[in-house]
């Protein structure tokens, strides 16, 4: 049995709702549901009982749920006490501009499913950048607007970032296949608040020649898609979030092609000591998908410099 599959079987058991414990997972719901079946397949019963949205373990589930819960600590202190010598260990500090992207996510995510003695404290906010020069942070995800320097050697391109426009599927507009600021005029919308700031799609707006009407102003994405899918509002997201458009089937996400957007990405800028942080070298060098090239002493090295993108 795959310790994996056991995994998600837990996470399962404690949601109940298969949507709910996707989105605590670095898989998608279908992806979660493809992975009970093969567990119930391969255990030869089914595990719980369907009611409505709800799995509800039955006496096989508990059974199982009761062995999982002994056997992934055993398994965690095994990998813990044969990797501890020679592998990267310690907490990893992360703070974003932004919801931290779901690929990234995924990526820390099967970093640590390999190094279990490796933890991460991550965090959004403003102030990112004197925390990471004061030593508070270890690593930050900064868009590149915001980084003064862009071939700067302790910048990492992780991704092109685009604004969708998202919005239900009753809309008349969500037939379009792509959208200007200029059409969303005489819309009502619902925008992100984060520590005392409107999101930056409000100024676009206002540069785009119109005050947009403002219904709800939310701090977390979650309430901004259930606002959206039961109302005909309008709200802006990354292009890098849309696969939480997969728990909201109600919705469409459409691009933005405006004059007013800069192409933007995100970058992946760390503390000029991490190097000599074995477990933020060993991370650093896993989401670049093992290719390696993390700064040495001189500061320099292939995969640092921001130049690309922007």
């Amino acid at each position: 049995m795959e310790l994996t599959l056991m995994r998600y079987f837990e996470r399962i058991a404690d949601y109940e709702i298969l949507s709910w414990a996707a989105l605590d997972l670095p898989v998608t719901k279908p992806a979660l549901s493809n992975s009970l079946h093969r567990l119930e397949e391969e255990v030869g019963t089914p595990l719980f009982d369907r009611i409505g949205r709800r799995l509800i373990l039955n006496n096989n589930g508990r059974r199982l749920l009761k062995l999982t819960r002994q056997v992934l600590p055993l398994v965690d202190q095994y990998h813990m006490s044969i990797h501890q010598r020679g592998t990267p260990h310690g907490t990893i500090s992360i703070g974003s501009q932004i919801e931290l992207p779901p690929q990234f996510i995924e990526l820390i995510t099967g970093y640590r499913l390999q190094n279990p003695h490796a933890a991460f404290q991550m965090a959004t906010g403003s102030n990112n950048s004197n925390l990471l020069h004061g030593g508070s942070l270890d690593f930050t995800l900064t868009l590149d607007i915001d980084l003064k320097d862009r071939s700067a050697a302790n910048a990492y391109l992780l991704s092109p970032l685009h604004i969708n426009a998202v919005m239900s599927r009753r809309n008349l507009l969500a037939r379009r296949s792509s959208l200007r600021l200029a059409d969303l005029r005489d819309e009502t919308f619902v925008f992100s608040w984060k520590q005392g700031s409107i999101e930056r799609t409000y100024d676009r707006c206002i540069e785009a020649g119109y005050t947009p009407t403002i219904a709800y102003l939310v701090d977390q994405t979650l309430s901004k898609l259930i606002l959206l899918s039961q109302s005909s509002l309008i709200g802006f997201m990354y292009d890098i979030e849309s696969n939480k458009l997969d728990y909201f089937p109600e919705l469409v996400s459409i691009p933005i092609q405006d004059s007013q957007f800069i192409p933007k990405a995100i970058y992946l800028v760390w503390r000029e000591d991490i190097a000599s942080c074995k477990v933020g070298r060993e991370c650093f060098n896993d989401v670049q998908g093992g290719r390696g090239g993390f700064p040495q002493e001189s500061g320099v090295g292939g995969g640092g410099g921001g130049g690309g993108g922007g």
